[in-house]
């Protein structure tokens, strides 16, 4: 009996999200995993790859499950395989197994990062209340206190009828336009008020 070297091997590893090669992920992403694989004797040696895959929690999501064949050379294949969202936080670990047409196995291996944004809003008043004629500002605070960078915020604020929105004045300097993870920021809206007799803040008492 001669001993011989696994001749199948996998060339590369590549995690994606649904569009393209990613470095982390959101909880509404999908993982992907293309794997190339490749043996010297020809496509016809390469019996196929299977993957598994293990969530944040230690949980077996694919479980030594086949992988789809996309497309082929003379002496390769590439295979993918997935997890779609809703995914949790924290990292995937991948493992992919390529199979030889005489029982050899290969393995590669790879993890993926997700990552998801808390943004909490609090909103401060300048003053209680204030008369007609006067500038009345809101101060916004948005603070980040999630696992993952906020590439946009929404702030929806109902103005009392009282109120008429003047401008927008950012607040502390940042520089990013991401909220990073246990970010602070500030910005200000500020109104003039217009009508009769004092207006109250409707967020206070």
């Amino acid at each position: 009996d001669l001993l011989t070297p696994t001749y199948v091997r996998v060339d590369s590893l590549q995690l994606r999200d649904g569009q393209g090669p990613a470095t982390r992920w959101s909880p509404m992403d999908s993982l992907v995993v293309w794997a190339n694989v490749s043996d010297p004797f020809g496509t016809s040696e390469i019996a196929g790859a299977w993957i598994n895959i293990t969530d944040p929690s230690g949980v077996l999501v694919r479980n030594f499950t086949a992988m789809s064949l996309q497309s082929s050379g003379v002496a390769w294949k590439c295979f993918n395989g997935s997890v779609t969202a809703p995914l949790a936080n924290g990292t995937y670990r991948i493992e992919v197994i390529a199979k030889e047409g005489n029982g050899a196995l290969a393995y590669a291996i790879g993890s993926g990062l997700v990552r998801a944004p808390d943004v909490r809003p609090t909103i401060v008043p300048s003053q209680p209340s204030a008369l007609s004629g006067d500038t009345f500002a809101y101060t916004i605070w948005l603070n980040n206190t999630g696992s993952g960078p906020a590439s946009q915020v929404w702030v929806n604020l109902t103005l009392p009828s009282e109120l008429i929105f003047v401008k927008l004045r950012r607040g502390e300097p940042h520089g990013s336009d991401e909220l990073d993870l246990d970010e602070r920021r500030r910005v200000q809206h500020l109104f003039p008020c217009s009508g009769q007799g004092p207006i109250r803040d409707p967020a206070g008492p």
